[in-house]
């Protein structure tokens, strides 16, 4: 990811080649999007994420669904990407929120402004959905190949339809199988061997150094000579099919471990149980045969009854 003061240098740049590096960069992007969902309609692709500085989007389907058919959700939204959507046909809901949807034009919005600015500052509600913007009541959900397909063309040309984001870099695709232009991530690792002292437990060794925000650490308890491990996982996202993988790897080498994980802010709405990822009433107690394949997580199920909940942490035994 490039800085955004970087990003809004380069643009007013009145070098071209800094200006043909930025349209190159983009259009990489455009390309490795459209690769991406093509490869998600047809089926060779059950998951994937685009991550902005103020949302992010999960495009889901395979057999988690009740239809075969695909879903998208936006982590959290405003009044003003609402009103676009609407405006470019696309149909929502929001699952989560509280309030009554909202039914708001364009030019709802412009008088609003003006109203605003007559008043010098003073605050005016318009309605209850004012308070709900980029919390995870304001999550929106795309049902069916049409919506999933306008929320698609909305994020490829958000240059041109969200200006919020069109002075930072392109936004980051996660997925679990290669795409066009994307490359192989390693997140950074810390390992510390932790022994037993009589003030407590003290780090003696320490490996590789301190990464990005967002981690998750697998903390084993105390060995026969009173030795325990530490492995810290930090990148600015730790998709599940990475959490998954290293469970996977603990687990073929140790009895027990301890897992915490910290969940990016900005997706706590994509952590929610809803109806349309359940498969009927007969899902809230017997999963898919193999789990969701959809999540990339073997053996996950999806439990309708937590409602909206963040996983902290795991304990394993065997």
């Amino acid at each position: 990811m490039l800085p955004a003061p970087i990003v809004s240098a380069m643009l007013s740049s009145t070098a071209r080649g800094e200006k043909d590096f930025i349209h190159k960069r983009y259009q990489d992007w455009e390309d490795s999007f459209q690769n991406l969902y093509y490869m998600f309609r047809k089926n060779l692709l059950n998951i994937f994420y685009v991550c902005t500085a103020q949302f992010v989007a999960l495009f889901i389907s395979g057999n988690c669904l009740e239809k075969q058919s695909c879903n998208a959700y936006l982590s959290q939204s405003t009044r003003g990407m609402r009103s676009l959507l609407r405006k470019q046909g696309v149909s929502f809901s929001m699952p989560l929120c509280k309030a009554e949807m909202e039914q708001a034009t364009e030019d709802d919005l412009i008088e609003f402004s003006k109203i605003r600015t007559l008043n010098l500052g003073q605050t005016l509600h318009i309605d209850a959905l004012s308070e709900v913007d980029n919390t995870t009541q304001s999550l929106l959900s795309f049902t069916g190949n049409k919506s999933v397909h306008g929320l698609y063309d909305v994020l490829l040309n958000y240059k041109s339809f969200l200006n919020s984001l069109s002075a930072t870099d392109v936004p980051v695709l996660y997925s679990p199988v290669p795409f066009q232009n994307g490359s192989l991530h390693i997140p950074k690792v810390i390992c510390r061997e932790m022994r037993k002292a009589d003030s407590g437990l003290a780090s003696s060794s320490v490996l590789d150094d301190a990464g990005e925000p967002g981690s998750a650490a697998s903390d084993p308890p105390l060995a026969a000579g009173s030795v325990c491990y530490s492995m810290e996982i930090k990148d600015a996202a730790l998709p599940p099919w990475v959490v998954s993988g290293v469970c996977a790897a603990m687990t073929s080498d140790t009895d027990r471990f301890d897992l915490t994980i910290a969940t990016e802010p900005s997706s706590l709405g994509l952590n929610a149980a809803l109806a349309s990822l359940g498969g009927g009433a007969q899902s809230k107690t017997t999963p898919p045969e193999g789990g969701c394949e959809a999540l990339v997580v073997p053996g996950a199920v999806l439990v309708p009854l937590l409602r909206s909940a963040a996983l902290r942490g795991l304990r394993y035994e065997r």
